[in-house]
């Protein structure tokens, strides 16, 4: 069978893959690279349209800030046309952008204007929405016939903060001319390769675009329509007689993919797309503007011709191909060269192979100058191999040898280590034996251990009963004693009391004796007050009688004696006055003498209780006396109870204290026991591991026989194998 030989085979796949490589390097390439510079083109139109909608949100922020200020103003919310005027007229000065400044109450009446005629302005749309959501806005685009451009409004309320409750009280507005947004479009636009932005509002309407045609026409992208003026006979533009330009509306031709896409844009989205504008196809980016206030967004779209800026690229593809496949013809050709040279030097290198797997090793390989540096180093790699597999073969046969002696040695080394272990396993089952007659007598021990720990444990409980008997009653006797020490001093105090009691009572003798002196004193002193009083109550009887008479005498003698009879009646009245006293102290006499018989007699009484207290108090005294010798008695004697209960506690100390230490040298010798005895368990675990081991070292051993003799007949074979080879 023929084979095709080895410059075909690897040199015609190479350039197969080579030529199928580049073809699909350059048509990736292209669509690759065709939709990364789309990517790119779409990103830098909306990044356009969004640089067009920074600079749009920052006019109108700027305008409605503005108004916002002008609103908050005292000139203004004071709705004076003379102090509004001026600031209107001030301010249009310097914002050349501003086409008209004005301010209407809430009855629609214009109050001020920056230029113009004042009017009504109730009916139209804006005063409507202001009044009824009094919320700030901007309004959509409108074009204006004056300035022939697209102007918008800003309306603003108007509040009156001096009131007490604030209300709206106008509307602010503001016409903004949107010449800045056309030179902004203008300024971004390439009108020659059809690339440009263009505005529109929240309502459709044409804000400002490259072609100001555009704008003229009020294009509305959400209702497709244009206004379009009429032209007369001669072609020109026909007015009203306002001066208004008269136009009639026509519809607005788009195409589908550019209708779908301004769709989606009046909703609100970013967009970038493809779609067909005057019959050419484009990108289309969109990006919504954000106005301030209550306002709708505006939109800014931009337009990149993509036939213009996809041509460039596919240009330059169609320059790079011919020059790949001319490289490819190149690298082709020098392929194959070095493929022929390299394909001589691997046959040489075969027919050597083939006199190496005859097993001839005496043969090296020449090396050539014409060969490659990799093709002589593996010439050189394939005479060290045959070299070492000749010293390896050598070295084969010296080990078969040796292996057959091992053999016979680890016979006789296995026959005499299963008769040791047969020896060592008998030793080990008397010791197992031995252990177990070892480990019974450790457990009777360890019974007997827990009976004398046991009968510790409740000689120690009957000690701690003891001691805690012996403390309550020396607690009880040291409280007796206390109970004995406190009666002892009561008694002294007692018999400190009693002797008192003693003088009190002498010295009630002595005041009874005085106070008996003092009353029959008094008795004596009574009796001769009795006697003056009645003295006295007989002169008194006397002066009465002499009164009455020289009444009687001083009556007879008439005028000349009124006086004496004047002093005749005082002596009378004294008379009886002093009779009247006289029986008073009488009656009092009476009642002394009545409470000194009373006193007496209390005095009497007394005396016998004096006397009476005075015994009892001599036996209290006595029996108190009695009451303290027996005390001490008893004190002498609790001392010497409580002496002994000291001793009984000391010595039920000393015996817990004993009995404890034979408590802990009995745990000490049961902790040992079950050590030994653990110890013995874990000898005779030990000893059945050894017995198991000495039964897998004998099958171990019989197998190492089986395997010896086994290697026996593998030296045999090898031996007969490395006779073939030549060394």
């Amino acid at each position: 069978m023929k084979h095709t030989p080895i410059i075909l085979q690897v040199l015609l796949p190479v350039i197969i893959i080579v030529i199928l490589l580049t073809t699909t390097i350059i048509i990736s390439g292209t669509f690759i690279f065709r939709n990364y510079e789309s990517q790119a083109v779409a990103e830098r139109s909306l990044q356009t349209a969004e640089i067009v909608s920074d600079d749009v949100h920052t006019f109108a922020s700027g305008v409605y800030n503005l108004t916002a200020s002008l609103a908050g103003m005292p000139s203004i919310y004071s709705m004076d046309p003379e102090q509004i005027i001026p600031v209107f007229q001030a301010t249009a000065k310097v914002n050349d952008y501003m086409e008209l400044l004005y301010i209407q109450d809430m009855n629609g009446d214009q109050l001020a204007r920056s230029t113009g005629a004042l009017g009504n302005r109730k009916t139209r749309w804006w005063f409507t929405q202001m009044e009824r959501t009094k919320r700030p806005f901007v309004s959509p685009s409108y074009f204006s016939v004056g300035t022939g451009l697209p102007c918008a409004s800003v309306f603003f309320p108007v509040f009156n903060p001096d009131a007490s409750t604030p209300e709206m009280v106008g509307i602010l507005a503001i016409d903004i001319k949107l010449d800045y947004f056309q030179e902004l479009v203008e300024r971004v636009s390439n009108t020659t390769d059809r690339n440009y932005t263009f505005i529109i509002d929240g309502d459709g309407n044409m804000v400002s675009h490259p072609n100001r045609q555009y704008v003229e026409e009020l294009y509305n992208y959400k209702s497709l329509t244009r206004q379009v003026p009429l032209l007369d006979a001669n072609g020109n533009k026909q007015y009203d007689g306002t001066g208004a330009l008269v136009t009639t509306k026509e519809p607005l031709e788009i195409s589908e993919s550019f209708k779908e896409l301004l769709t989606m844009a009046l909703s609100g989205n970013h967009i970038t797309e493809v779609a067909e504008i005057e019959g050419v196809s484009s990108i289309v980016s969109c990006t919504p503007v954000s106005l301030p206030g209550d306002s709708s967004d505006w939109f800014i779209i931009n337009v990149q011709n993509q036939e213009m800026v996809m041509g460039t690229i596919t240009t330059s593809f169609l320059k790079i191909v011919p020059i790949a496949i001319v490289i490819l013809l190149l690298a082709s050709f020098f392929y194959w060269q070095v493929a022929r040279h390299l394909a001589k030097n691997i046959k040489y290198l075969v027919q050597s192979m083939d006199t190496i797997a005859q097993g001839d090793f005496t043969q090296p390989l020449e090396q050539q100058w014409s060969m490659s540096s990799e093709i002589l180093d593996i010439a050189k790699s394939l005479n060290q191999v045959m070299t070492n597999l000749g010293t390896v073969i050598s070295s084969v046969k010296q080990g078969s040898n040796t292996m057959d002696s091992l053999a016979k040695e680890l016979d006789a080394a296995v026959a005499e280590s299963a008769q040791l272990l047969d020896s060592a396993g008998d030793t080990v089952g008397s010791l197992e034996s031995t252990l177990e007659q070892q480990n019974q007598k450790i457990s009777m021990n360890n019974s007997s251990l827990r009976n004398i720990l046991i009968s510790i444990r409740a000689l120690n409980g009957q000690i701690n009963s003891q001691s805690s008997s012996v403390a309550e009653a020396s607690s009880s006797l040291d409280k007796m004693q206390e109970h004995l020490v406190a009666i002892s001093s009561n008694t002294n105090r007692v018999n400190s009391h009693m002797d008192e009691l003693f003088t009190a009572v002498e010295s009630v003798r002595l005041l009874q004796d005085e106070l008996g002196q003092l009353v029959g004193a008094t008795s004596g002193k009574s009796d001769s007050l009795t006697m003056v009083n009645e003295a006295i109550e007989a002169i008194a009887d006397q002066t009465n009688l002499l009164a009455m008479n020289a009444a009687i005498e001083a009556a007879h003698a008439g005028d000349t004696g009124k006086g004496f009879a004047v002093v005749a009646d005082e002596i009378r009245k004294l008379s009886e006055e002093s009779s009247t006293q006289l029986k008073e102290s009488k009656d009092n006499i009476t009642a002394i003498n009545t409470s000194i018989a009373s006193i007496v007699q209390l005095t009497n009484k007394l005396e016998k209780v004096v006397e009476d207290i005075f015994q009892k108090a001599n036996n209290v005294h006595r029996l108190s006396q009695e009451n303290g010798a027996a005390i001490t008695s008893n004190l002498n004697e609790i001392s010497l109870i409580l002496n002994d209960v000291k001793t009984i506690t000391e010595v039920t100390s000393n015996v817990a204290k004993h009995n404890n230490s034979i408590e802990n040298h009995v745990r000490a010798i049961s902790d040992g026991s079950k050590a030994m005895q653990d110890t013995s368990t874990d000898f005779t675990q030990n000893f059945q591991a050894i017995s198991s081991l000495i039964a897998q070292i004998t099958s171990i051993l019989q197998a190492t026989k089986s395997v010896s003799g086994r290697s026996a007949l593998a030296s045999a074979d090898l031996t007969n194998l490395t006779e073939k080879f030549k060394v």
